[in-house]
């Protein structure tokens, strides 16, 4: 009796582990990336492709110091099970201006997971000067009047520019500088805010041929969400200023078109 008994537990363990290895014919793949972490353009998928087809997306980073663990669910990962082989990988990304490919070759089998992390280092990045960027949000902190310049002969054309905004993007690394903005732009829509004759007045800085900055105790106030795309069609000069070390550094800031702007 004691000897079937034995025979019986022997066969119910072979056919337990010849159903577990039938079931486990696929390896896992875990993807992740710290992209979204470390680009400034607003939100954005990583949209992967196995073999040419589209598996998913992650839709935010992975910032752990360890590698994901393999439950569903956890945020900056996508997880999926294929039958062993090899496979060619890609995933791509567009935000704003920015366009970031990786592409590569994988081996799966069951021994575990494969951990593929999508490094922003290691990426392909481009950028598609005709694209607008995601939303952002920023601050209008001053303003200018200048004289138009003829880009070809670099003369004073003798027509007056339209009014240009400065923009100081939120959380901006030069809230404090001596010049606190990122951005300008000529075509800020006239009915977002009304602002005060005298805020606008001088049409800009004579002491430096800059722009006119606000005072900063309204440095915070005219807060807008905008998309933005650099864009450098208006040529121009702000008074007499030659000295190097007197005038303001125009080419440290970027001219931009605006659309989608709001208040905030």
């Amino acid at each position: 009796m004691k000897r079937t008994i034995v025979y019986m537990l022997l066969l119910l363990t072979a056919l337990f582990s010849c159903q577990k290895n039938e079931d486990n014919t696929t390896g896992e793949i875990v993807f992740y990336t710290n992209a979204q972490a470390m680009l400034n353009c607003g939100p954005f998928d990583v949209v992967v492709y196995m073999n040419g087809d589209s598996i998913g997306a992650i839709s935010e980073p992975y910032v752990e110091d360890t590698r994901p663990t393999t439950l569903e669910g956890i945020p900056g990962t996508l997880i999926l099970n294929k039958e062993p082989g090899r496979y060619l990988y890609s995933a791509k990304f567009s935000c704003g201006q920015t366009i970031g490919t990786w592409d590569g070759e994988l081996q799966t089998d069951r021994d575990g997971p494969l951990y593929i992390f999508l490094d922003i280092d290691k990426c392909n990045i481009q950028t598609d000067q005709s694209a607008y960027s995601g939303p952002v949000t920023g601050y209008i902190v001053g303003s200018f009047i200048c004289d138009e310049e003829d880009g070809e002969t670099g003369k004073v054309t003798g027509m007056r520019t339209d009014r240009a905004y400065c923009i100081l993007l939120e959380d901006s690394g030069n809230a404090n500088s001596e010049y606190p903005m990122d951005f300008y732009t000529f075509d800020l829509p006239d009915n977002q805010y009304a602002f005060p004759d005298e805020l606008l007045s001088p049409n800009y800085d004579g002491s430096n041929c800059g722009p006119h900055f606000f005072p900063d105790s309204l440095k915070y106030v005219y807060k807008i969400s905008f998309k933005f795309q650099k864009n450098d069609s208006v040529q121009f000069v702000c008074g007499p200023c030659t000295a190097m070390e007197l005038s303001f550094p125009w080419q440290d800031f970027d001219q931009i078109l605006v659309r989608n702007v709001s208040k905030e």
